[in-house]
């Protein structure tokens, strides 16, 4: 594997304002060929001091990213036997009679019986190169995402502070992989549907494609509270935070009997295909060749939490803490008892190490002895709007 990162970043500060930019470009060469990738992204922040009191940020994070993938099963190193030959003595690919990879219908087979059909009308040959069919069958994937972002600070009676954050995040990935009508996988789907009365694949090559997007956002709102006197110390905040994640529906297109360059395919009988079409004279058993999902889903989660948390410090020696958050979620269902489940926390801790009878030992700079008792937890993904017992 082989990797080129190139970074550059800038930054810009004026007088009340700075400024970040930085770009990353990244090339990545892995232990296959045909594994390769690169990615481009951008990041930029902006501060602005618009006051003694009042503080805006924003900025924008991009990414864009390609993909290059080889078939997965080319890339076992037991796919062929050890030190199969790849290479003739004059340095030409070697086409290997057979090797134990199914295509997209039926199975692998044996050797032996494969050689029965070799060059026999109207199947086509079973003939393999590894390094031939790395460069067949390859899923390019294209991925595009933004996150454009800003904040607020405003601080107020000198005691307490303001925070606003909002953020949205949009991403894109788009997939796709063309089998040739010569590929391996085709000619190994195209014999292995082969039934007595012929064959049962259209001439062509396969092509798939799909496209899913992303939509996520955040929403937080937070007061902060400092109170410095004497030897105390008192800090809390308290805040609300919004959040939604959504992924519509998967696009998907499969076509078999695909020309690249009319861009034409064949009407497929997927029920049948589905149920069988016939015996396949390479394995004695039910043609069938699997479509796309006859389901789609739409994901969209909504979130929203309240909390708080404060602690009291004297001499920053002594201190006490506790913390409280509500999470409420769609996943949690319409009855109100079981949308609220409180999460909270109670502590202590008692900082050892400034007491006047631990400053004789040198040998030992920190110790803290903290106890806290609580309830804590997080939104399981996988629940239902029903409880299990």
């Amino acid at each position: 594997a082989f990797t080129q990162r190139y970074n550059i970043s800038i930054s810009l500060k004026a007088d009340r304002s700075n400024h970040y930019l930085s770009f990353n470009m990244e090339n990545d060469k892995n232990r296959s060929v045909s594994d390769k990738s690169n990615s481009f992204a951008l990041y930029y922040k902006s501060n602005y001091e618009i006051n003694k009191w009042l503080k805006v940020s924003a900025g924008i994070d991009a990414k864009i990213a390609n993909k290059n993938t080889p078939y997965n099963s080319y890339t076992n190193y037991d796919m062929q036997q050890r030190y199969e030959q790849i290479l003739d003595t004059d340095g030409n690919r070697y086409i290997s009679p057979y090797v134990n990879v199914s295509g997209y219908s039926g199975g692998a087979y044996n050797g032996s019986v494969v050689s029965q059909y070799e060059g026999v009308s109207p199947y086509k040959s079973f003939g393999f190169n590894v390094l031939n069919s790395l460069d067949e069958s390859i899923t390019k994937t294209h991925n595009v995402s933004l996150r454009p972002f800003v904040s607020l600070e405003a601080k107020f009676l000198n005691m307490f502070k303001y925070n606003f954050l909002y953020q949205y995040e949009w991403s894109q990935n788009k997939t796709e992989q063309y089998d040739a009508a010569d590929s391996y996988l085709m000619r190994m789907t195209s014999n292995s549907m082969i039934s007595s009365t012929g064959a049962n694949l259209p001439d062509g090559g396969r092509y798939y494609q799909s496209e899913q997007n992303t939509n996520r956002y955040t929403l937080r709102n937070q007061i902060d509270f400092n109170k410095v006197w004497r030897n105390h110390n008192i800090n809390a905040i308290v805040g609300m935070e919004f959040r939604e994640n959504r992924t519509p529906r998967l696009i998907q297109q499969l076509m078999y009997g695909y020309d690249p360059q009319t861009l034409t395919s064949d009407r497929m009988n997927w029920e049948s295909l589905y149920e069988g079409i016939g015996t396949s004279v390479l394995s004695g058993n039910t043609i069938t060749l699997g479509g796309l999902s006859t389901t789609q889903q739409e994901v969209r989660h909504r979130y929203a939490s309240f909390y708080g948390n404060a602690s009291y410090s004297y001499k920053y020696r002594y201190n006490l803490s506790g913390s409280i958050r509500w999470d409420e979620a769609d996943l949690f269902g319409l009855d109100i008892k079981n949308q609220k489940h409180p999460l909270w926390s109670l502590g202590a801790g008692w900082v050892v190490t400034e007491e006047k009878f631990m400053k004789e030992l040198s040998w030992l700079d920190y110790l803290k002895l903290r106890m806290t008792y609580g309830v804590n937890g997080n939104v399981d993904q996988s629940s239902t709007t029903y409880f299990v017992v």
